[in-house]
């Protein structure tokens, strides 16, 4: 969906931030190190290599554990990355509780109906339809009343999106039980 555009974009400025603050901190080291994952996250995140991106991405977030505070909004933009690629590996079981922590950390940091929190919500949405499908529907529920909520996104797209849920979840063989 749109999570590949937001990996993208907040790669990006992550990137940009965390070289002024490292520079700042005498941390110049470990900046170079984490600038260097995160080209190597976002190359093999547009081949779509998933392994590749998730390998840089596990990296990332071990470099940015040492550069940023442990509440700041660029390690949970990490922390958001990671999971989505763990769920692209189809590692479900790491990525749902990542994403779930993250989910907790947007809400304080954003508040409840922010986009960012919308959008997330899919992305832990998507991941638990193929593992926990009785949350999914929850968590696609609340998406779609924050996303609707705030009329940010256009209502073509909404209704896309909508749509492409309700053929992922028929076809899901656990919502067939």
């Amino acid at each position: 969906m749109r999570s590949a555009l937001l990996v993208f974009l907040s790669s990006l400025a992550l990137a940009n931030f965390a070289l002024a603050e490292a520079s700042k901190n005498g941390k110049s080291n470990a900046m170079a190190e984490f600038k260097e994952a995160q080209t190597c996250f976002r190359e093999y995140n547009e081949a779509q290599n998933w392994l590749g991106a998730a390998t840089c991405s596990k990296r990332s977030l071990s470099i940015g554990l040492e550069l940023f505070d442990e509440q700041s909004k660029n390690l949970t933009s990490l922390r958001h990355n990671h999971g989505l690629i763990l769920a692209k590996n189809k590692d479900y079981e790491n990525a749902i509780p990542l994403l779930k922590s993250v989910a907790d950390d947007y809400r304080g940091m954003y508040g409840e109906q922010s986009d960012i929190l919308g959008w997330l919500l899919l992305d832990l949405a998507d991941a638990e339809t193929r593992f926990q499908l009785d949350d999914s529907y929850k968590n696609y529920k609340e998406a779609f009343e924050i996303l609707a909520s705030l009329k940010s996104e256009a209502p073509l797209i909404y209704a896309n999106l909508v749509l492409e849920v309700s053929h992922l979840l028929s076809r899901n063989p656990l919502n067939r039980r």
